[in-house]
């Protein structure tokens, strides 16, 4: 197998990839690395000119040659430019460019993803904290784990930020390497829709994937709910068949989707949720967690987790789901569900003493939205209270509906902003509370807002910290707050600018102020 430490000449690596060909110059070259971005060129390097959402990566070869990369990649179409320009320049033509990069970064990394157990999460909510369960059950297992996602990428003792859900594919093979280098043996990897669209995970070899969910997003990115779904599915339909490995489609038996996909692929599929093979029975949950029995297949294990909410307990079934089929016994499972104490910004809980409760979640899509309020809901004994805005420079078409959500399931709403980007935070929340006002909720003033016994009200506040600071201020005993939309952000984005602020701590400022 080859090492990530070993050379090899552009005809070898052009070779071992395929659908490609050298075009121009001395294929003997030596390659290094491979690289996307011409600003991280080093002597003896491969940039590969991909065409970008917003630029093409043929605008960079010239700074890529200045920084002494010894070979370009384009495709077929831009081949004449490069020979007309650099004559010189050892050049290889193939036919798909992210393609071509995501296998010649496997190649050069050693094929990581074959030398660990890899599981890749996708769906429209849920990942994370499936992700984070996984990880949990793999350690209660003894495994040593890694974990790829939208909070950090980290593994052993090392931890990151996470610029993407999903690293591109040169960074993603990178990060595998790494993995694999400092001892893990299983790794769970969040597959956001982009990173499935845009080829990232194109020569990664999974174990299993898990389908938590499909609904409405990413509709800025995507063309329509028929391509987001097409995006999703490539990881069952084309990543597992490929993977070269006996690989496992974990699918939701209560999702349209799921459904069926179970039907079209084929790969072997597992099923969770109600009708599922993995199911939950006589759950019982409350602010402090929830227990129940776990069936998976024809054993039946009880299990606690200290996650709050129904959303979480179909997180808990999908990552329970990827374990038993690969092998984890029932007692590491129940073991790990226990261990995973939450995920930040993910339905958590903020305690500080309060005679109320209050969470802080990422919903910040109409379906998550809904199915977070409806759980909350529950589990509330007095008024359900929720803070909430839309992103701005994205879609625009889930604005009326949140506002319709938030209206029609909670008692009392603050609408507010939530990362404008280049957008009139005015206009954003105009079209939120077009949906609002489709509800019995009634508007009133900021001063006046929490002040009724009865009936469903709500308020604009453009400012998020005196939002959350509102909520908390009318907060009595037995009623529960949520704050929507950003979770483990720490910033928002006005303008082109990231502005600190953390939910969280606003909560907690809030609360100090307030006790």
């Amino acid at each position: 197998m080859t090492t990530a430490s070993e050379s090899r000449t552009v005809a070898s690596l052009v070779e071992a990839v395929g659908d490609a060909r050298v075009l121009c110059g001395d294929p003997q070259r030596p390659v290094h690395r491979v690289r996307l971005d011409s600003r991280e060129i080093a002597p003896g390097d491969l940039f590969v000119a991909v065409r970008g959402t917003e630029q093409d990566g043929l605008k960079f070869v010239g700074n890529a040659l200045e920084r002494g990369a010894h070979a370009v990649a384009v495709e077929e179409d831009q081949a004449s430019a490069m020979v007309d320009r650099n004559p010189e320049t050892v050049v290889i033509v193939c036919e798909n460019a992210r393609r071509f990069v995501a296998a010649a970064a496997g190649e050069v990394a050693g094929h990581p993803s074959s030398r660990v157990v890899l599981v890749a999460v996708t769906g429209t909510s849920g990942k994370t904290t499936t992700a984070w369960i996984l990880d949990q059950i793999f350690q209660a297992a003894g495994f040593s784990t890694g974990l790829i996602g939208t909070i950090e990428y980290r593994f052993g003792d090392h931890a990151e930020p996470a610029p993407l859900t999903t690293p591109d594919a040169v960074h993603l093979q990178g990060l595998l390497r790494r993995m694999v280098d400092a001892g893990v043996t299983h790794v769970v990897m969040e597959a956001s829709s982009h990173a499935l669209a845009l080829d990232r995970l194109f020569a990664v070899s999974c174990d299993a994937g898990i389908y938590t969910n499909l609904k409405r997003d990413h509709l800025d990115f995507h063309r329509d709910l028929a391509s987001y779904a097409a995006a999703k599915a490539r990881l069952f339909r084309e990543i597992l068949p490929a993977s070269g490995k006996t690989s496992y489609a974990i699918l939701n038996a209560e999702d349209d989707e799921g459904r069926k996909l179970a039907g079209e692929i084929s790969v072997p599929c597992v099923s969770f949720g109600d009708g599922g093979e993995v199911r939950a029975e006589k759950v019982q949950s409350d602010l402090d967690g929830m227990r129940g029995s776990l069936l998976l297949g024809d054993e039946t294990h009880s299990f606690e987790s200290p996650l709050v909410g129904a959303p979480h307990l179909d997180n808990i079934l999908a990552a329970a789901s990827a374990a038993w089929k690969l092998g984890i016994a029932g007692a590491d499972i129940v073991r790990g569900i226990a261990a995973c104490d939450g995920v930040p910004g993910r339905l958590e809980p903020i305690r500080a003493g309060q005679s109320f409760g209050v969470i802080v979640d990422y919903a910040h899509k109409p379906d998550a939205l809904e199915r977070t309020l409806a759980s909350l809901r529950g589990l509330t004994r007095g008024r359900l209270i929720v803070v909430f805005g839309c992103g701005g420079d994205r879609d625009v078409g889930k604005r009326r509906i949140m506002g319709e959500i938030a209206g029609r399931l909670a008692d009392r709403v603050i609408l507010t902003s939530d990362n404008p980007r280049t957008e009139d935070p005015g206009g954003i929340l105009d079209e939120i509370e077009s949906g609002v006002r489709q509800t019995e909720s009634q508007r009133v003033a900021s001063s006046a807002f929490g002040s009724q016994s009865a009936g469903r009200e709500y308020t604009v506040e453009p400012d998020r910290r005196l939002a959350i600071r509102r909520s908390v201020e009318i907060a009595r005993s037995g009623d529960l707050v949520l704050i929507a939309g950003k979770g483990h952000e720490d910033y928002q984005i006005i303008g082109t600018e990231k502005v600190h602020l953390d939910d969280r701590e606003e909560v907690r400022r809030a609360l100090a102020v307030a006790a």
